[in-house]
């Protein structure tokens, strides 16, 4: 995959991700968005021969990059390498911004077969719904039930 491929896979995962978002929630969501990348997601101990892992990315728990769009493609692009999932979805949203958040299968290939979304069309990208509140029964939602979680702080 080249990196103007992951860039098209990706903006299309974003705008989908918030489109699909939007269905589901009562929040007003910016067209402006920023990311929160949560790195090495995945159980990685038995790697395939063509598998890289970046151990050096690995965070604490609920710790995220924030990112903008091209500082994300360059960080999930790696000579010629991608993650191998990346799960999408619109975690909060403030007056500013939508906060999209990816996280990352710690395997990277640079064979497209590895791609778990690939037969979608989506590359690594999977577009996941919002976070819903427990016993969550209506048809919408609002984000801001989850801006008491460690990863949202600081969110208005």
């Amino acid at each position: 995959m080249t990196f103007d491929d992951l860039a098209a896979l990706f903006d299309k995962a974003t705008t989908a991700c918030v489109t699909f978002a939007q269905t589901l929630v009562w929040d007003e969501l910016p067209k402006a968005k920023t990311y929160r990348l949560f790195p090495n997601q995945s159980y990685d101990a038995r790697l395939k021969p063509d598998e890289v892992v970046y151990l050096e990315d690995t965070l604490s728990e609920d710790v995220y990059l924030a990112m903008s769009r091209d500082a994300t493609l360059r960080f999930l692009y790696r000579d010629g390498h991608v993650p191998e999932w990346v799960d999408v979805s619109v975690s909060a949203a403030d007056r500013e911004f939508t906060y999209v958040d990816l996280l990352c299968c710690g395997r990277f290939a640079a064979n497209d077969e590895r791609l778990y979304y690939r037969s979608r069309g989506q590359g690594p990208f999977g577009i996941k719904s919002p976070a819903f509140p427990p016993k969550f029964e209506a048809d919408r939602t609002g984000l801001f039930w989850l801006r008491d979680s460690p990863q949202h702080r600081g969110l208005a």
